[in-house]
């Protein structure tokens, strides 16, 4: 079928990372709004696009495109070549500009550099464009500066010119202030902050955050302007009263070994923080590693190309206004809140993560895992896409809710939101956006939860109950109110309620957000939560890898939950968990699957097999179950496989396509078997009818 409204394709070097702006940002009019430039942490990048949200499968091209070879077609808002719709809108990220030459040359002559020794009363200074005024160093010129000695109390403070590019060598330097920042970067084009091969360096701050030239200065080390840390060195940062590395603009961590503990974030950037490798220890009384940019929805992001991280924060481990791209490196994440946490997109294309403690392990307006491994632990839900987190999207500022912002917990004026005086979120065309931020916790945009936020509701969870007299909450769905009453207050299962001040139960009770998506593609991953193993507020792809499930075991929760449609393409999936909930894959999958009624024990081995005996998918659950979800390459509709579980076997012929024999109060409203579910309707006189 020809379509005369095709737009034309644009080949994108995979490499690159699309950040999702918002739906219908791309419109008749505004198409040539988004040709943005935009850059790489500000440097050059190519141009911001429009991308499908198709997911990547697992054949051979798609592959190839996950692992960074080939190019991935990108197409503006419309119509695809297959004539089907798009209406996602993402910029794209160069990753590929990320680290200059010169922030991986971690090299210098000392022979030809000023030397800087550090003494209480009585810093020496040999060489050019440095100067000593009691207990502070001053740099003020361009050129390569080596810093050895000590200094108890006092700091080390760069004023250069706009275009000046200076490079700090810690050669054994140790720097501490009683009254805030220790080494300031006030004024300068870049500062290369180089660990010297063997060297070990300490920079560190006891006092409260101080205003100074229209900053607050709230690390350790603070830079108004780009900041990389490169070299083979150590550098231990502390911080009693702040955070410990704060990068204003961009800042890029290239090597040494980093440890840091601070009261705040232990690493902090606006523009973005892009890490090439290295080690890092990081001791946070919030994020462990903190993007955001109050100005500039474009910015804001994470990206991580590799090194080891050790990670304890009392909330996210890595946090972004922006996007978080992981492609490569070792994890090891304990936080108070999320493990890795994302206003918009989250992916995963390498490496290892772990996250070992947190309320929700991986969040985002779109989680995807394209490859690596992945193991999830958490109290709440494993993994939760969200979708994007603003009323109308990009294009809107007039801060009006929407149904996201409202089961995100946020309120209906875009600031309040879950905390008092929330900002609202950036939207990605540089636009002040609607809801505030908070992602069902009622946080604030650093992701805290300050005083009196409250946890918004999402599908499936319980609602409020709603004005008026109090109704019976039967599982059925025929609650009848008191006599007289009127529908307020009612909260039968699965009702779709629409009287006055009535919040039902069930996944019904919000609509399927089309810009949230969980995607596996590849790699392995393993959840075990508290809450929904996965949950996503829209659909949930499974296109390939290997996915392990250790779900609830409450009834009030699935191992997997969705408001859109669940697909599984390929891939291995087992996830187990409490069957009050429980849903499987839809029909629109191409690949078998089967939601099962079966109970086991944590180390019971779960075996999916065919009918010869082979085994195509196998799980040791650490967690009691009531139900098994379980899907492998070579499962197809008609064929009959055995399902080993506790010691007994359950025989399953798939007369369709997705299987189940499990009934439940799950999925998108009401009791249900299978994929969709039955909703209730709210009717007069305090009386919900299941339909």
């Amino acid at each position: 079928m020809t379509n005369s409204n095709k737009p034309n394709l644009v080949p994108v070097s995979a490499s690159q990372f699309f950040m999702r702006a918002t739906r219908a940002v791309v419109c008749a009019g505004m198409a040539g709004a988004l040709a943005l430039s935009l850059a790489a942490c500000g440097s050059s990048a190519t141009s911001s696009t429009t991308s499908s949200t198709t997911a990547p499968s697992t054949s051979a091209g798609d592959a190839a495109q996950v692992n960074g070879e080939g190019s991935i077609e990108v197409i503006e808002d419309g119509a695809k070549s297959d004539g089907t719709n798009v209406n996602i809108a993402e910029f794209s990220i160069d990753t590929s500009g990320l680290f200059s030459k010169r922030d991986l040359d971690a090299s210098y002559s000392k022979d030809k550099a000023t030397i800087v020794t550090l003494a209480d009363g009585g810093s020496s200074v040999s060489g050019d464009g440095a100067s000593v005024d009691g207990s502070t160093v001053s740099i003020t010129a361009a050129g390569t500066y080596v810093l050895s000695g000590s200094l108890s109390d006092g700091r080390v403070v760069v004023s250069a010119k706009d275009d000046d590019k200076v490079q700090i060598v810690l050669e054994g330097a140790h720097v501490t202030s009683s009254t805030g920042t220790a080494l300031y970067v006030k004024n300068a084009d870049k500062v290369f902050l180089t660990l010297a091969e063997g060297s070990n360096n300490a920079i560190g701050s006891s006092g409260a955050a101080t205003t100074e030239d229209d900053h607050t200065l709230d690390g350790a080390i603070f830079a108004s302007d780009d900041l990389t840390i490169n070299g083979t060195g150590s550098l231990v940062v502390t911080s009693s009263a702040g955070h410990g590395i704060v990068g204003k603009d961009e800042l890029t961590l290239v090597s040494g070994a980093i440890e840091v503990t601070a009261s705040g974030t232990a690493i902090q950037g606006k523009d973005c923080v892009a890490v090439k490798d290295g080690t890092y220890t990081l001791k946070a009384g919030t994020d462990g590693i903190h993007a955001e940019h109050d100005s500039n929805g474009a910015k804001g992001f994470i990206y991580v190309a590799g090194g080891t991280f050790a990670i304890e924060s009392g909330k996210d481990g890595l946090d972004a206004s922006n996007d978080v791209l992981v492609d490569g490196g070792s994890f090891e994440v304990s936080a108070g809140d999320d493990g890795l946490h994302s206003e918009y997109d989250l992916a995963i294309n390498k490496g290892m993560v772990r996250v070992t403690k947190s309320y929700e392990g991986l969040e985002g307006s779109t989680v995807s895992v394209n490859g690596g491994d992945v193991d999830v632990t958490a109290s709440d839900d494993g993994i939760n896409a969200t979708g994007v987190p603003s009323s109308t999207n990009a294009d809107d500022t007039s801060g009006a809710a929407s149904q996201n912002g409202m089961q995100n917990g946020q309120t209906q004026d875009g600031m309040t939101g879950g905390p008092t005086g929330g900002a609202a979120p950036i939207a990605r065309d540089d636009a002040m956006g609607g809801t505030a931020q908070g992602n069902e916790r009622g946080q604030a945009p650093d992701g805290g939860v300050p005083d009196g936020g409250m946890p918004g509701m999402r599908g499936g969870d319980m609602p409020p109950v709603g004005e008026g007299s109090q109704g019976q909450m039967p599982m059925d769905g025929n609650g009848q109110g008191p006599q007289g009453g009127d529908s307020q207050g009612q909260m039968p299962m699965g009702g779709n309620g629409d009287g006055a001040g009535n919040r039902f139960m069930g996944g019904g009770d919000f609509e399927n957000d089309s810009t949230a998506r969980v995607t596996i593609a590849g790699g392995k991953l393993t959840v075990t939560s508290g809450g929904d193993g996965i949950d996503s507020n829209g659909a949930l792809e499974i296109t390939g890898g290997e996915t392990y499930v250790n779900g609830p075991t409450s009834d009030g929760d699935g191992p997997l939950d969705y408001a859109g449609e669940a697909t599984v393409t390929g891939g291995t999936i087992i996830a187990v968990g409490s069957v009050g909930m429980a849903e499987g894959f839809g029909s629109a999958s191409t690949q078998g699957s089967m939601t099962v009624s079966a109970s086991g024990n944590a180390g019971d081995l779960v075996e999916l097999k065919d009918s010869s005996g082979k085994t195509l998918a196998s799980f040791t659950p650490n967690k009691s179950y009531g139900c098994i979800i379980a899907s492998a390459p070579g499962v197809t509709q008609g064929g009959t496989y055995a399902l080993a579980h506790g010691g007994e076997t359950t025989e399953v012929t798939l007369d369709s396509i997705a299987y189940s024999n499990v009934q439940s109060f799950g999925g998108k409203g009401g009791f249900h078997q299978g994929g969709g579910g039955m909703r209730g309707q709210n009717v007069q006189n305090g009386q919900d009818t299941m339909v």
